[in-house]
């Protein structure tokens, strides 16, 4: 089979099998924490320049038997040592090492809707919860650090328009909102936009960033771009892969060599 005629099948298998919005939402969801049987977040590359500045960051996360085991994260800014970052997740508190950061879950089902208790600790002291609810189509999360810094967001579609609402301080008097509106391509599944407004409203809403997902060998990579700040995350669709990052086996963690600004956590020059 020439490479033209492997391409060619290649998007056709997967022609849109997932479009946009249905990818941030899972992005937004499941694919970070539990795989639900298909989608798994592989990794991601965060990039934001203010004037000089520099900051980024990448993770690589590993799964085993479709929930999150661990994950690895690396930060840089400026002419600052990069900062590596290891955490571990569990089910039940029983199995905390009280060690460097750990997260511990829990899942719930009922009728169509799930649910996750959240918390996460720092050598063995808890310092975040969270609660999380999901249907096919809705997700709210409710994150507490402290009563200033509590945090809520729900996510849902209007039409076919994926809403984001975060609340800030949730349950103060100081509470703000923000909504995003991921708005997609008419003419392209594959291409979204994303605005964003302190208002409920559309049509006061400033364009934030262009959002296109991409066909890999393994899944899609979802990138999303300003002329601040770029992400990009790279998803396997375990329904169609056995891959590096396969419910059923763990793998090592992509080399990052010790000179600076030479590698992120996939392995790839910068």
């Amino acid at each position: 089979m020439t490479k033209a005629l492997y391409f060619i099948v290649l998007i056709s298998s997967f022609s849109y099998a997932i479009t946009c919005t249905e990818l941030f939402f899972a992005l937004e969801t499941s694919a970070n924490f539990d795989a639900n049987g298909k989608i798994l977040q592989d990794s991601s590359y965060y990039k934001q320049i203010n004037n000089d500045d520099v900051y980024e960051k990448s993770e690589k996360l590993f799964w085993s038997y479709g929930q999150l085991d661990s994950s690895y994260s690396y930060f840089h800014y400026e002419d600052n040592p990069i900062q590596i970052q290891k955490y571990h997740a569990y089910t039940s508190v029983d199995e905390l090492t009280k060690k460097d950061n750990e997260t511990v879950f829990e899942k719930s089902i009922f009728g169509d809707t799930t649910s996750y208790d959240v918390k996460r600790y720092n050598n063995g002291s808890l310092y975040s919860t969270e609660k999380r609810t999901m249907t096919k189509d809705y997700y709210e999360n409710v994150i507490w650090h402290d009563i200033i810094s509590r945090q809520k967001f729900n996510l849902f579609y209007s039409g076919d328009t994926l809403i984001k609402k975060n609340i800030y301080k949730y349950g103060t008097n100081q509470a703000q909102t923000e909504f995003l509106f991921i708005i997609p391509n008419s003419k392209n599944a594959l291409q979204c936009k994303e605005y964003k407004s302190i208002s409920s409203k559309f049509s006061e809403a400033q364009f934030e960033s262009m959002l296109e997902v991409s066909i890999t060998k393994d899944g899609y990579k979802l990138e999303s771009t300003n002329e601040i700040i770029q992400r990009i995350f790279f998803f396997v669709d375990n329904s169609k892969n056995e891959n590096t990052t396969s419910l059923q086996r763990r793998v090592k963690m992509s080399r990052i060599s010790s000179k600076k600004n030479l590698y992120d956590l996939l392995g790839r020059r910068r």
